[in-house]
């Protein structure tokens, strides 16, 4: 009863969001065509067309949603020793509606690529109602797993989230440095929000904890897209990052982008590549209009 009052009030909210924007588009039409539309409203034709679209648009956006893609993405760095794949997944939001059976659907995605490695920049789990057994779904991953933890777990209190993957295969990496194919991985915490001073202090502090070598490729994982410019003063060739969410749903991703710099796709920032995804989950309304659900495989040569 619970996830179906969830599920319902998640829906109602993006019909909300939907019906607030297709309105809005006709108050602008409204004001450049000198049309009085208040008139209109008030004619039952006028109702039932804005009703139609409405229902149409919100269906096409629940239809799309849990639609994953395999997104390829070619990236050179010259440093590399050896080319490698990399299968890269963020924000899932596993919760009442994102359930176990969706983290299974893209555990098989992520088993038919030719990846060497998974990484999991997080927002894996996003709800306190599972049991320690459910995330063995994750041992079915045929590839090292390796993640770190995103601003939802430090919301749901990543000790639980740790007792939940304690049994899993995944390796927990915070503010560490791992060596892949002689390439450095760098894990970083997640750092809340943008682009603020204290952020880019903290990025700049944490990256020089971590005795970056320059004379081998470093890759850097952190959740938020934030302050690249300072990664690549450091010696980072490759940052990726997700969080953003490219906001799933049209046109509230415009508004993302007045709170952050980098929202979506592949990035030149001073010489070093950035990724930013638009994430394998959603949260909260289960749609999707204008994005997609992708899995990304970093396609890394020399």
């Amino acid at each position: 009863i619970t996830r179906v009052i969830y599920f319902a009030s998640s829906v109602w909210l993006g019909v909300i969001l939907i019906s607030l924007s297709l309105l809005l588009c006709f108050e602008i039409v409204n004001l450049i065509s000198k049309i009085s539309f208040s008139h209109s409203l008030t004619n039952i034709k006028s109702w039932i067309v804005i009703l139609v679209l409405i229902i149409w648009i919100c269906s096409y956006a629940i239809s799309n949603w849990h639609k994953i893609v395999i997104k390829n993405v070619d990236i050179q760095i010259p440093k590399l020793q050896e080319n490698f794949k990399i299968a890269y997944i963020s924000d899932v939001h596993i919760d009442t509606i994102n359930t176990i059976d969706y983290l299974q659907q893209i555990v098989d995605k992520v088993n038919v690529t030719d990846a060497d490695i998974v990484i999991i920049n997080w927002d894996l789990i996003d709800s306190t109602s599972f049991a320690w057994h459910e995330f063995k779904v994750l041992n079915n991953l045929n590839k090292d797993v390796y993640f770190t933890f995103g601003n939802h777990e430090r919301y749901r209190n990543k000790d639980f989230i740790r007792n939940l993957l304690k049994d899993t295969k995944v390796q927990i990496l915070e503010n560490q440095k791992i060596t892949f194919r002689w390439t450095d991985i760098i894990w970083l915490q997640d750092i809340n929000w943008t682009d603020t001073q204290d952020n880019k202090n903290i990025l700049d502090d944490l990256l020089k904890s971590m005795n970056i070598n320059r004379d081998v490729a470093n890759i850097l994982v952190l959740h938020e897209p934030i302050w690249a410019e300072v990664s690549a003063r450091s010696g980072i060739d490759l940052q990726v990052a997700w969080h953003t969410h490219d906001w799933q749903v049209f046109p509230f991703n415009l508004l993302v982008r007045l709170a952050f710099k980098y929202v979506y796709w592949l990035y030149d920032v001073d010489g070093m590549k950035m990724y930013v995804s638009c994430w394998v989950g959603t949260w909260w309304p289960p749609m999707r209009l204008g994005s997609t659900d992708e899995i990304v495989v970093f396609n890394l040569y020399k």
